[in-house]
């Protein structure tokens, strides 16, 4: 049988964002790890290196407080508390496509099925 040992020491830590961090989410490929924060950034990590990738500011205008990657690890969305959806390239952390029209806070984003047309205003 396995001896399970409770964690007694922070392995690693990932600094950056200016005010409280609101969601994380791990790439599919285990390469990255995306999060959002009140301080209205998306940031990229690469795990490897442990060290910011990507920092992604002056798209969202408020709070970030979602974010999801597709299935397939191509692209990442985020959702603000201003209604915006955001969808980023995975690999070149650009924005592909921008979704407004919601009048509360964007809470739940979800890829299913996986969609690869995405046109909303850009």
């Amino acid at each position: 049988m396995f001896h399970v040992r409770p964690i007694t020491r922070i392995s690693s830590s990932l600094e950056g964002h200016k005010e409280a961090i609101l969601d994380v989410a791990f790439s599919p490929n285990g390469k990255f790890l995306a999060s959002v924060s009140g301080d209205k950034t998306v940031r990229f990590w690469d795990l490897h290196l442990e060290a910011p990738e990507a920092t992604l500011s002056d798209v969202h205008k408020g709070a970030v407080l979602i974010c999801s990657w597709s299935p397939d690890g191509e692209y990442l969305a985020t959702g603000d508390e201003n209604g915006l959806i955001v969808v980023w390239n995975g690999e070149t952390k650009e924005v592909v496509s921008i979704c407004s029209g919601h009048k509360l806070f964007i809470t739940a984003l979800s890829w299913e099925p996986l969609h690869k047309n995405m046109e909303c205003n850009r």
